[in-house]
């Protein structure tokens, strides 16, 4: 993503926003701007920022210019210029105390080059070596100009995706891939439709907490989103607080750099309550039936009480935990960094303990006599395959039934 200062968006004539996209095949601005990097190999990032600025004052928006400047500074290579520590020389000039004239200055900086065994000019380079702007370029990106544009188009997308109130998905074809990743990432969604057909995804303005790692994820998610082939998303975006609305689709991925699909995690089948679908993490087994366990990172205690208390009025047994700071969750299982699954499981078998059959107690004590078994399961309008279920074994003699206990 930007930076807040360089995000560029536009109001269509509906009022909602688009961000701004450059035609990737217009290169001139971009090739400017990587000719500069290509031509400073050896300069400092203050010294190439110079140079940005030039190019700024012969654009309209000199956003644009800066927004290109970042996105080859990241995805180049720069390196501290100096030969020793900048800590270690910045201590030892304090020891030998402040320099009052030229002189005095002079005479610290030969001292300290004596003391570290390099020139003074090595000092000098070395007392703020340490700043970043005091790197220099090793190696320019090999980005080129249209790659160049296509990156720009995407971190403005990512950027006005970081302000998301919510974000709406839909049209996407290999939803099971889709709902994969977005759990991957952490993210806060409802599914909706069966069969499916949106995702409704929290954005970062209303989670719980981790509001800046949530809403990276979010950047991410769009980012592996337009490498799905055909998808709709529409959001409402907080800007200076004022709501507007956005609306996109997979046609616009000609503005932005090719993705590739990624690997994502398998996780079970979803669980459909009325028209909701809800993905959980993992499936157990708990005393012979299911019990779904679902893992967070950024759901308040509120919203976890609701969306369980909806999965388990429909008779479904479902576990959620989080991971988080677990001061903030009670009656909630909660891990700080990593689950324990061993521990989570446990938990579920105290949640969900053995049904107890009054039934199957009569059956034992009557076992192995046969007649009073079939007496009492008559009584009860039983059938006899429920022997089977509890554990018995039917040997039919011509037409009388033999019960063995398994």
């Amino acid at each position: 993503m930007f930076p807040a200062e360089l995000m560029v968006v536009r109001k269509t004539q509906d009022g909602s926003l688009k961000p701004m996209m450059l035609n990737p095949d217009n290169v001139e601005l971009a090739q400017k701007v990587i000719d500069l990097y290509r031509s400073s190999i050896g300069m400092t990032k203050k010294e190439i920022m110079k140079g940005v600025t030039n190019i700024e004052y012969g654009v309209r928006n000199p956003k644009i210019v800066r927004g290109l400047a970042l996105i080859m500074e990241r995805t180049s290579i720069f390196k501290s210029r100096s030969k020793v520590s900048s800590k270690d020389v910045r201590d030892f000039l304090f020891q030998l105390g402040p320099a009052v004239t030229p002189e005095e200055r002079y005479e610290r900086i030969n001292l300290t080059a004596k003391h570290f065994s390099v020139s003074p000019e090595d000092i000098e380079d070395a007392i703020y070596g340490d700043m970043d702007s005091e790197n220099v370029l090793e190696e320019c990106s090999s980005l080129s100009a249209l790659d160049l544009n296509r990156r720009f188009n995407l971190e403005q997308l990512t950027t006005l995706m970081y302000r998301a109130r919510y974000l709406e998905v839909s049209g996407v074809k290999d939803w099971y891939r889709f709902i994969s990743m977005i759990k991957g990432l952490g993210l806060v969604f409802e599914a909706r439709g069966n069969p499916l057909q949106s995702v409704r995804i929290d954005g970062p303005n209303s989670i719980f907490n981790n509001m800046d790692r949530y809403g990276s994820s979010i950047a991410k998610a769009v980012e592996r989103l337009t490498a799905f082939e055909d998808w709709t998303l529409s959001a409402e975006i907080a800007i200076k607080d004022r709501i507007s609305s956005i609306s996109i689709d997979s046609s616009i991925k000609y503005y932005l750099p090719e993705m590739r699909m990624e690997e994502t995690d398998k996780f079970p089948d979803p669980v459909v309550v009325g028209t909701r679908v809800f993905f959980p993490t993992r499936i157990i087994e708990v005393n012979g039936k299911p019990v779904y366990l679902d893992v967070v990172y950024h759901m308040s205690p509120e919203a976890i009480k609701k969306r369980d208390d909806i999965i388990r009025s429909a008779g479904i047994r479902w576990i959620t935990a989080v991971i988080g700071d677990c001061k903030k969750f009670q009656n909630i299982p909660c891990f700080r960094n990593k689950v324990d699954w061993d521990s989570l499981i446990s938990y579920a078998s105290k949640a969900f303990p053995a049904e107890i059959d009054p039934l199957k107690d009569e059956i034992d004590a009557l076992y192995p006599n046969t007649d009073a078994i079939m007496d009492l399961l008559y009584s009860r309008g039983v059938p006899i395959s429920y022997l089977e279920r509890i554990g018995y074994r039917i040997k039919w003699n011509g037409i009388l039934p033999e019960i063995y206990r398994e």
